[in-house]
């Protein structure tokens, strides 16, 4: 996994929005000193996942402050393109798209970043944060009656062998 780390966090008055100037997965999200939304502080993302039948993106959060590391769903997402839906073994791709943060996003930010009342104004304003792809790989697994029936087949195959082999005197 490719970790960035995004040292300046941009903030809008007018809109009262945050920008990070790039998409990022496996991010530390850094604020240094930005008293108009907050004080110092930092949050680590790593371990990010998609789950699309909740549409929920989970992530292993931690962070300055006293926000203890722990496993959070991050966001929420309105939509999702690419791969939907799976049937059998092969490779998918699927992307979230409009991710907006959960409360429990929202608190695991608020406590990691040091943010004010303004700054959570600013956080749960915020209406789109942008899109993350995720690509997997399912194996097809056989089921426990297909183990059944090769055992008793190589069984069977032993049997008869065994019955073939002459006996000597």
């Amino acid at each position: 996994m490719t970790s960035t780390t995004i040292s300046s966090v941009g903030y809008d008055s007018g809109s009262r929005l945050f920008t990070a100037g790039q998409s990022v997965a496996g991010a530390t999200l850094k604020l240094d000193d930005v008293t108009e939304v907050g004080g110092t502080g930092w949050i680590t993302l790593s371990g990010l996942t998609i789950d699309p039948l909740a549409r929920l993106v989970y992530a292993d959060v931690s962070g300055a402050n006293g926000l203890q590391p722990q496993r959070v769903d991050l966001f929420r997402y309105a939509t999702a393109s690419g791969d939907t839906s799976f049937s059998g073994a092969g490779d998918y791709t699927i992307t979230a798209l409009a991710l907006t943060p959960t409360e429990n996003g929202i608190r695991a930010l608020e406590t990691g970043l040091g943010l004010n009342s303004l700054g959570d104004y600013a956080l749960r304003r915020a209406t789109n944060f942008g899109s993350m792809k995720a690509s997997f790989t399912v194996v097809a697994v056989p089921e426990p009656s297909t183990w059944a029936l090769l055992g008793l087949g190589l069984a069977c195959a032993a049997g008869v062998a065994r019955r073939r082999v002459p006996v000597k005197d």
